[in-house]
């Protein structure tokens, strides 16, 4: 379609119902529906996702869809982004979180569930199906944790340097 003409596609993945899931390298993320007719104006739109901006700024590169059927979004400067089918952000994975560095060249799902992430600088493992998230204080401000604790929806963290709050969407509380 004319629509992509001037934007550089980095990935087409079946998206719903006569749906794909269109990546552009600095334009975002399209859905474009194949049942609409073409004379109507609401064949491609916009994914309705917080990360789009992330998307546009940090340069897509590859996406894949997950047999659970989330997403997996690499880019050049900011790692991998794990979305639901709908768009909805699930974790951003990058240096500052853990990755070896942000270049993201190619992504694989073992038979496992494993998401493997091709790097400019090797090769990395994350384990989706494990339910334990890591946060790596990368400035130094969280100082040693002693106890942690969730309530009424924020994840309670105790260190020497005093008690840290953080509101957990991932916890069913």
């Amino acid at each position: 379609t004319a629509f992509f003409e001037d934007k550089k596609v980095v990935f087409i993945l079946p998206y719903g119902n006569d749906e794909l899931l269109i990546g552009t390298e600095q334009s975002g993320v399209y859905v474009f529906d194949n049942s609409v007719s073409p004379q109507k104006n609401n064949k491609i739109k916009k994914w309705k996702s917080p990360w789009q901006t992330d998307f546009s700024v940090n340069q897509l590169n590859k996406g894949i869809r997950l047999s659970n059927g989330d997403f997996a979004l690499a880019t050049i400067l900011s790692g991998v982004y794990i979305l639901d089918k709908n768009g909805q952000p699930k974790f951003h994975l990058n240096r500052q979180t853990g990755l070896p560095d942000n270049t993201v060249l190619s992504l694989a799902e073992d038979q496992a569930g494993n998401l493997w992430l091709g790097l400019e600088k090797g090769v990395a493992l994350v384990n989706l199906n494990n339910t334990l998230r890591f946060y790596r204080d990368v400035e130094g401000e969280l100082g040693t944790v002693y106890t942690a604790a969730q309530f009424e929806g924020h994840l309670y963290v105790g260190t020497n340097r005093g008690v840290f709050y953080k509101k957990n969407t991932n916890v069913n509380s």
